[in-house]
């Protein structure tokens, strides 16, 4: 046998001996990265207290914040109304005081239910669930 012949023979082995005792090679392809979801637009929200209100929803990488285009008596129309982070969905909700009194941040959840809704929740005190306008 030559040399060569030996040699690549060795190197295989070796190869086949790493790919046995290492996981990724017995993995198989890595798996596709999902695609970050594009949320910016502007979406429609039922509030319990006040009904129909729009936001924009602007996002950067996997920030979003939701910005009231309708507002109430609570939170005025140009006010956060939330934010979050798309991958892990945790985020802040504001809530205030007739007259946008005593305005403040809370935890809260956004869930992405499909494509065109969404839900945020309010740790405590509400659930809204906006449908996508554009």
């Amino acid at each position: 046998m030559s040399a060569v012949l030996r040699s690549y023979r060795l190197k295989s082995v070796i190869v086949l001996l790493l790919c046995l005792l290492l996981p990724a090679c017995t993995a198989g392809p890595a798996a596709p990265v999902a695609a970050l979801p594009d949320l910016r637009g502007r979406w429609v929200g039922v509030y319990p207290c006040c009904g129909n209100e729009i936001v924009e929803i602007t996002q950067r990488g996997h920030r979003v914040q939701a910005t009231k285009l309708t507002g109430d008596a609570f939170v005025p129309a140009g006010e956060v109304t939330w934010r979050a982070s798309v991958d892990s969905g945790r985020g802040e909700g504001q809530l205030a005081d007739s007259g946008f009194s005593n305005a403040r941040f809370v935890s809260g959840q956004l869930v992405l239910l499909d494509a065109d809704t969404l839900q945020f929740e309010w740790a405590g005190s509400l659930v809204v669930i906006f449908s996508r306008l554009d």
